[in-house]
């Protein structure tokens, strides 16, 4: 008996040539970046309340400073922050960024609290990189409060009949 003819095995045709690989641009690096960075981090701290991570960004804080930090979250629901750097100007190893911040923080009781500052931030390069060295501040208003909802009357608050 005659061995039956092995299949006929097919190559796929040739795939046409990739496209040369274009190059992804380099982050941007150099200390303006860095400082944007860091600050960044610093919004992600007072955001996400995490104390270790701005004594990271603000390593001068003193122990009374960092406990109050934890005092004040302890009573934030939430802390939201928009930071608008509209300078940053970087001599040697030292730096600063001007610009305007907004804070909206909602208090575990609900009420809402919004500020708006003017900020100028002091930075400093160490052997660990950019830091947060000095923190100005000023409000343009009062901050702005709402309570926390309107409150419905019950029953138990109606004169007695």
């Amino acid at each position: 008996m005659a061995a039956a003819p092995a299949p006929a095995v097919r190559t796929p045709p040739a795939s046409p040539a990739s496209p040369p690989a274009t190059a992804v641009p380099a982050p941007a690096t150099g200390p303006r970046a860095e400082i944007r960075a860091l600050l960044e981090n610093y919004v992600r701290a007072v955001e996400t309340k995490d104390v270790a991570l701005l004594h990271r960004v603000r390593p001068n804080l003193t122990e009374d400073e960092l406990r109050r930090v934890r005092q004040s979250n302890e009573i934030k629901r939430s802390h939201k922050v928009d930071l608008r750097v509209f300078d940053v100007t970087v001599n040697g190893d030292e730096a600063q960024a001007d610009g305007r911040r907004e804070d909206v923080v909602v208090l575990s009781s609900g009420q809402r609290l919004q500020t708006e500052t003017k900020f100028s931030y002091t930075f400093k390069r160490g052997p660990r990189g950019w830091v947060l060295d000095q923190v100005r501040e000023s409000a343009d208003r009062p901050a702005e409060t709402r309570p926390a909802q309107p409150r419905v009357p019950r029953r138990s608050d109606a004169a007695p009949r």
